[in-house]
């Protein structure tokens, strides 16, 4: 596993630990801040597949399905809790954790040959992840939580995890009236509203705070897609590629959408029509507010696209034609790429990348195409 310390089963000591030894003495010393894992060994992988693979009509038309299970074992992973007279502020990975991937696959691919030199062909495959979860983090290890996910088991790997916005204050009389949020410290009218989920002792308590992160979006996708399809007659042709994805989630936090104070902080056009007390949105908080910016499910969107990926038209010349001219092969062409996009995501590409960063990734520009293919 290439996510985790190099070198981990090798004891290592940090310099400039220094001591204090007599009279205030400072003495240049070694220590050691991190426990090595002499035990470490490979991760293990079980999987079986079932499946059929068909071929009929004289191998036009091709059916193959195939249902997979995936059982990792002996996953690296280092969050265990650690007493502090140890005196160190790490431990080396172990070998404990486990997660189990389960989906089918599936493909159909026809082509043939018609009368007057028409050709034809289609093709699809999809891939339906049934399962994603973890299922371990051995003994005593402990969940994972990151500014933005965590690492639960019976949940999919790597859960968006945040609070659940139910709406924007509209008034102080309605912050009175309800849970207690962060101390009610600037908490203000457009403000966002979040979810009274748990507590200490795992029930509502009337106060917001971390106790009432949830999951609030998966980034791991149901379902892949993809189909094609070509057709030739008399030296045209023409050929389409659609691709698709569904049930994935993005954290769209930063990225010009966050309601920040700070006048030089670049935002999204849509907060034009942000809180104010003239124009009391529902929907869109105000810009400022201290507790507005935290990860929640305000900022989740539904990714799930279908995406012309390429298509193309051409037209090659005929034989009879070619001799004429002394060349094997002349072919005009007109494509495209990335031409059609059909997605519920708002201001961002489906195939983007997560962060806050994200917007500053080079983005899947629309590509149109003209040329010309010869051989002499």
């Amino acid at each position: 596993n290439n996510r985790i310390g190099r070198y981990i089963y090798e004891q290592t000591y940090n310099p400039d630990q220094d001591y204090v030894l007599g009279n205030d003495v400072n003495v240049v010393g070694v220590a050691v801040t991190n426990i090595a894992n002499p035990n470490i060994r490979w991760e293990l992988t079980e999987q079986y597949d079932v499946g059929i693979d068909l071929n009929m009509f004289n191998n036009q038309l091709e059916f193959v399905a195939d249902y997979f299970n995936r059982n990792s074992k002996d996953i690296l992973y280092d969050n265990f809790p650690i007493p502090n007279t140890i005196g160190v502020t790490n431990l080396g990975a172990l070998n404990a954790a486990s997660m189990i991937n389960r989906g089918l696959e599936l493909a159909l691919n026809y082509r043939t040959n018609l009368k007057n030199n028409l050709k034809i062909g289609f093709g699809g495959n999809m891939t339906k992840f049934l399962k994603n979860e973890v299922t371990g983090l051995g003994d005593g290890g402990e969940e994972t939580i990151t500014n933005t996910s965590i690492i639960r088991i019976g949940k999919p790997f790597g859960s968006y995890f945040g609070l659940k916005a139910i709406g924007v204050f509209q008034s102080l009389e309605e912050i009175a009236n309800s849970p207690t949020q962060f101390g009610n410290v600037n908490t203000g009218p457009g403000d966002l509203r979040y979810a009274d989920i748990s507590g200490p002792d795992g029930v509502p308590d009337g106060v917001i705070d971390d106790d009432d992160r949830t999951i609030i979006g998966n980034p791991n996708p149901d379902l892949l897609v993809n189909f094609n399809a070509s057709i030739e007659y008399k030296g045209f042709d023409f050929n389409f590629l659609l691709q698709g994805v569904s049930g994935v989630d993005r954290l769209l936090m930063g990225n010009g959408n966050l309601p920040m104070a700070d006048d030089r902080s670049n935002v999204l056009q849509y907060w034009i029509n942000r809180w104010t007390p003239e124009n009391p949105n529902i929907n869109l908080p105000r810009v400022g507010g201290q507790n507005n910016t935290r990860v929640s499910s305000f900022y989740v969107q539904d990714a799930s696209y279908l995406r012309l990926k390429s298509i193309e038209f051409g037209y090659s010349l005929p034989e009879r034609i070619l001799q004429k001219i002394n060349m094997r092969k002349l072919r005009i062409f007109l494509g495209a790429q990335n031409l059609l996009t059909f997605t519920g995501l708002e201001y961002f590409d489906p195939e983007g990348g997560n962060g806050n960063q994200s917007n500053r990734n080079v983005p899947l520009y629309k590509t149109i195409t003209f040329g010309l293919n010869a051989k002499l």
